[in-house]
């Protein structure tokens, strides 16, 4: 009985422990409730906007999808299935982003994949008549936008799945991101800045006691 005691006491602890780093020690995503759409010279910009909510810690290799599911009904037996269609993200991956800052993505409805192409044909519809993403939310039967994001924490390493918002057709808004940040977040980037010097500095300290890392002095140096 002991020794079945030892081992289910270990696993609760583990269980335990890989609970305390997933919930704390994971990376902490927040994204804008809505899409931002902006008309350019060279067309409309679609964006969102994701945001690192740890106060200290980084996340780092962030790599970014966007996806477009929607509803398909099989003629013949009447099964409905959910498809998903890959659009083109900018930037694909964030090496590293710092404690309460954020990151813009921008969404590319003409960067259809080739797999995306073929089930929109599939489904009666031309990849080349899709070209906004109003007319993907419109035209597909149930469809929503979303993006899919697997990070990595910079202190525990651990690695994380997450998902924004699903974005119907009423979430796209004529309308910019704010700008200005809270005295709280000033307050926090200000700190990590200090925290990053300090760590600087203390890195070139240290390697005074290393010669190999030093620079080696030419000769006539060595005389003077």
């Amino acid at each position: 009985m002991g020794a079945v005691r030892d081992v289910l006491l270990a696993l609760v602890s583990g269980a335990a422990g890989w609970l305390v780093v997933l919930i704390s020690l994971s990376p902490r995503l927040r994204w804008s409730p809505f899409v931002s759409r902006t008309e350019r010279k060279n067309g409309v910009t679609y964006r969102v906007k994701v945001k690192n909510a740890s106060r200290f810690r980084n996340v780092v290799d962030l790599r970014v999808r966007a996806r477009v599911h929607y509803r398909h009904t099989y003629s013949r037996t009447g099964t409905t299935v959910t498809r998903t269609v890959y659009l083109g993200t900018s930037p694909e991956q964030v090496h590293v982003l710092a404690p309460r800052a954020n990151q813009i993505v921008r969404i590319d409805p003409g960067r259809i994949s080739d797999r995306g192409r073929a089930l929109l044909r599939s489904s009666g519809y031309q990849a080349a008549s899709v070209d906004s993403l109003e007319t993907l939310l419109t035209l597909l039967p149930e469809a929503f936008l979303s993006l899919h994001v697997v990070a990595n924490d910079g202190w525990s390493g651990s690695t994380r799945f997450t998902e924004s918002p699903h974005y119907r057709m009423d979430a796209l808004e004529d309308a910019a991101f704010v700008v200005d940040r809270s005295d709280l977040d000033k307050r926090i980037r200000a700190f990590n800045r200090w925290r990053q010097r300090l760590g600087q500095r203390w890195l070139l300290r240290a390697a005074r006691g290393h010669p190999e890392l030093q620079p080696k002095l030419r000769a006539h140096d060595a005389e003077s």
